[in-house]
């Protein structure tokens, strides 16, 4: 049961931090210290890009070893398994936690969108 619920925990997260713009709107209401977050040039960037994400931003303007790991799900949900593999003692399963998450998340995403285009084709 343990693995099943770091996995969870894993996958959920990587849904949070990927599909949705969870992690910009709380990086906006707390208050955090601009040259942390970089909100001001984000949005003065955006304003000639709507397109542009936050993670994007990140990517093209502050390209790094650590921003190309957390940008990434595959890196990330790596020590993501460890880290919840870790909180509910399963370390040995950090590879099925890992791939099972990886396999969810993907899974999921690709549902949503299918779903979210079903009910846009249908209003």
């Amino acid at each position: 049961m343990s693995i099943l619920k770091a996995l969870c925990w894993t996958a959920a997260t990587l849904y949070i931090l990927f599909e949705t713009t969870a992690v910009y709107e709380y990086l906006k209401v707390l208050p955090l210290p601009n040259f942390l977050t970089k909100m001001k040039s984000y949005e003065n960037d955006k304003k000639y890009d709507y397109t542009l994400s936050y993670k994007m931003y990140w990517l093209l303007n502050h390209d790094s070893f650590f921003i190309k790991m957390i940008t990434c799900p595959y890196c990330l949900g790596a020590w993501l398994s460890v880290g919840f593999s870790a909180i509910f003692s399963c370390m040995e399963w950090i590879p099925a936690v890992y791939l099972g998450a990886l396999s969810t998340y993907f899974s999921a995403t690709v549902a949503l969108k299918k779903l979210e285009r079903m009910t846009s084709d249908h209003e």
